[in-house]
């Protein structure tokens, strides 16, 4: 008679990469991506004006968006999860329509990682919205509105291709690199 099989444990699946572990992966994806061909791409954000738009209209725009990026051959996800980004960011905007004196003459981006704008609460607000209309988690719409961001200011990024998986899994440590190497991606 045969023994029954036990069912793995925890510590018989692979454990999390240490931090040591972790900074070698990023570093080494970060040098694949500085290695990548660039392609010539002719894509362009439509902007949404601010002053003529509702969240309603931005809504709409991004549910098509992300069917584009579900659809999209993988050499455009990159300029599709831009543009999904942007919209996402000019819709947190929207719900933060009174921003402080400072803000007023940044750009999208800058506006929404103001610290005192963020304390009037406006934050909580728009992510319960963009969960119950889109389904989109907290962290999976901050992550699309940092990839927007990091290709808005460093258009090099715009022009590889490169595996949006790793960029999420390493994105803290890629967007300090590529901030301290900032002429390459620009």
């Amino acid at each position: 008679m045969t023994a029954p099989s036990r069912s793995p444990t925890r510590s018989s699946f692979s454990q999390a990469p240490s931090d040591e572990e972790r900074e070698r992966l990023s570093e080494s994806f970060y040098q694949h991506l500085t290695r990548l061909p660039l392609r010539v791409t002719n894509f362009r954000v439509k902007y949404l004006s601010k002053v003529k738009v509702t969240k309603n209209d931005v809504i709409i725009k991004i549910k098509l968006q992300n069917l584009r990026l579900i659809n999209a051959s993988t050499d455009e996800k990159i300029e599709h999860t831009y543009a999904l980004g942007c919209s996402l960011a000019l819709l947190k905007l929207l719900f933060s329509q009174k921003g402080c004196l400072r803000c007023v003459e940044n750009d999208r981006f800058d506006r929404i990682r103001c610290a005192k704008c963020y304390k009037v609460g406006f934050a909580n607000t728009f992510f319960n919205y963009i969960t119950m209309t889109l389904n989109f988690s907290r962290s999976h719409t901050k992550f699309l509105i940092s990839i927007a961001e990091l290709i808005h200011k460093y258009s090099r990024l715009r022009a590889i291709q490169f595996s949006l998986e790793n960029f999420e899994t390493y994105l803290d440590i890629l967007e300090h690199r590529i901030r301290k190497d900032s002429q390459f991606w620009i």
